[in-house]
Formats: structure tokens, sequence, C-alpha cells
């Protein structure tokens, strides 16, 4: 069994600009379109929340939010996405179901950015169009067969540690940690993060406007907690199952694989304050606290874990987190710089995608983007 431990999602899949649905139609890779409106939703009683009580409190949450986008628009400042929700949901009335279901769309922002909404822009995110339903595609199997697909053909160098890049008059040099490579260009894709905190050093020092740029984005922290179980004890066949917690983020939001597959995992998406509290913890901790959650949710249900597997890609040093947010304040013209070319060193990646950063396919298509910029100078 195959459990991918990084991206997960072909999003906006059926954009004209992304190829990674037909890649994987190609390679019968299994794919499944995913339903966010399909949650399982318990309280802290261990009760669900019903559809219809989920569904109307989002039609008037979203009746409230388009006034606010109209007011934001008409602004010449940007304030962040936490306090136009925090002024949306400012309600003395909510029932004790309702609260619970204010902080879910508070941690479902959250979780779709990685990050903490206090950073992230209302201005941009509020504009930007909402992921369509049955529009992302979850992939089983791996990831990784369709980027060893993208691969075929190219002389990949494994286990190289870039150390400089050196811009020549006519070419340009890597320095890694075991020898050098000379080329006509280099394109940088590495994490933004990995930029920010100078981990590469570059010959010419790169000019400020362009750090400036690397600095105004932030790199957000997602990770998984992979829990397999000898057998299902939760009932139906939800997209995801939404638990209350108290692991640093209000709700812990875990994709239920069974709903993909005939697999009795659940795998929890820790994001922002919970993603550094798996960081920080042993495994058998996090277990332990997931096992309390779980309990509460299902009493008088036998839960036994048959394996526990967790990601800490802040702690990897070659990501320090997982992918980019767009921060108050930021422009077009700051995602402008990240893509400008310096010399012959060309920047790409997920960040450098004003549209589809946070993607893989934003990724795939900045790549393009530098590639063709390359063939045609």
């Amino acid at each position: 069994m195959n459990i991918e431990l990084g991206a997960n999602w072909i999003h906006n899949a059926h954009l004209p600009e992304n190829p990674l649905l037909n890649y994987a139609k190609k390679l019968n890779i299994k794919t499944k379109s995913t339903s966010y409106s399909n949650l399982k939703v318990y309280d802290e009683h261990g009760d669900t929340i019903s559809k219809l009580t989920l569904g109307l409190f989002y039609l008037w949450f979203e009746k409230k939010l388009n006034k606010k986008v109209h007011l934001i628009n008409s602004s010449s400042s940007d304030i962040s996405l936490k306090e136009v929700l925090d002024k949306v949901l400012k309600d003395a009335h909510f029932s004790a179901k309702e609260k619970r279901i204010a902080a879910l769309i508070k941690e479902s922002y959250t979780n779709n950015l990685a990050a903490n909404l206090q950073d992230a822009s209302a201005k941009y995110y509020l504009n930007t169009s909402v992921r369509k339903e049955e529009d992302d595609f979850f992939v089983l199997g791996g990831y990784s067969r369709i980027i060893q697909d993208v691969m075929q053909g190219i002389d990949i160098k494994l286990n190289h540690i870039v150390r400089e890049v050196s811009h020549k008059r006519d070419s340009v040099e890597v320095i890694t940690d075991r020898q050098t490579f000379e080329a006509d260009y280099v394109m940088i894709t590495v994490p933004i993060s990995i930029l920010q905190k100078g981990q590469i050093a570059f010959s010419s020092a790169l000019p400020d406007w362009k750090m400036n740029a690397f600095s105004k984005m932030k790199m957000g922290i997602f990770n998984k907690v992979i829990m397999e179980f000898t057998e299902k004890f939760w009932k139906g066949d939800a997209d995801f199952q939404c638990y209350p917690t108290d692991l640093g983020n209000a709700f812990g939001i875990a994709v239920n694989y069974h709903h993909y597959t005939d697999k009795t995992l659940l795998i929890a998406m820790p994001v922002d304050k919970a993603a550094l509290w798996v960081e920080d913890n042993e495994i058998a901790m996090i277990q332990k606290s997931w096992e309390q959650i779980l309990h509460q949710a299902h009493p008088n249900k036998t839960i036994e874990f048959k394996n526990v597997m967790v990601t800490k890609w802040n702690a990897d040093k070659f990501s320090q987190g997982s992918y980019t947010h767009v921060p108050i304040g930021t422009t077009t013209a700051d995602f402008d710089a990240l893509q400008q070319a310096i010399g012959r060193i060309h920047f790409a990646g997920e960040a450098t995608d004003i549209a589809h950063h946070e993607t893989v396919h934003g990724a795939y298509i900045s790549g393009i983007r530098e590639a063709n910029k390359i063939l045609n100078n």
C-alpha cells in the first residue's frame, strides 16, 4: 500500500493549462474527485452536526462574507483574513453547534492555506475563485509516479546539496557539496524558505528588490498524521471527518481514506499551530492524543491502532515548510519580481505563480513559463 506523504490532490484539474490529470490517466493512476461539502462533523460531546444545520449556516456565512468582500475591494488597504472572518462570525446569538461550525469555517481556511490567518491577505484570498466541487482529484497510489513520468529522459543528479550559484558572463556554475556543474542557464526551484534563509549563496548578491520579493512570501506548514486501524469504527462515507481538538487548532480535519479505498485509514491534516505541535512531539504522544479525540467522538467503540506515521515538513532541512501563502499587503508587483530572471538565473516554483501558488500544477506551470523564457532568449 502506497501512502503519499506530500501532495495528495490534483487541484483545478480541468484548467486548460493543467496537464496533471491527463498524466494520471495516461499512467492508469487511480484518482477520485473530492467533495468538500461531504463532511461528517462532530461536536465536543461526540454528536454529529447535521448536513442541514451545516448547510444553512454556510449559506448565512457566505451572504455576510460577500458584503465584506465588497468593502475590502473598495478599500485601498489590506487586512488579514482572520480579521474579516472574525467580523463576519461575531454574533452572540450562536447556538453551541453554530459556534462549532464557525470554528470549523476558520479551520477550513487555515487548512487550505496552511497558514495562520492573521498573516493571510484578505484582499487576495477573498477575490480568488473558490475551488469548484469535483474539480479536485485525490491521487491514489502515490503522486511520484506522475513526477517520474515527467522526469523521463532528463539527467537528474540526486544527493547533491547546492551551496552556491556563480554567475559568469556566458554561463552559470552550480557548486554543490560534491562537484561543480556549468550550464548556459540555471532555473532555481527550491522552496522559497531556502532562499529566504540564504542557504544558497550567489557569487553576485541578488539585488534588494529580488530579496524583498522573497521576504514578502510566507511558508506555511501542513503535516499529516496517518492512522491505520484494525477495523473501521466510524460510520458513513464522508470525504472528511472533522473532530474538535485542543492540539493547537479548533478542529482536526482528517481525510477518510476508506472513502477512496477499502483501507481503514484516517489521515489527519494538522496545519499551522497544530502542525508545529506534531513536529514537537513523538509518535506515541500523537497517537495517544488522537486516540482520546477519536474515543470522544466514537464512545463505546473499539479503536485499535495498527500503524501511525507522521510527517514533519518544517523540520525537513530541504523544505522547511510545505507551501507558500500570500501575506497582507502583497501585490502583483511582488509576484512579478519573484518571476524576474537575474541574467542567466531563472526562478520558478509554486511560490512564483500568483494564480496557482500552493499547488503542484502551479509549480509545473512556473517551470514551463521559465523554460519558454530561456528558449526565447
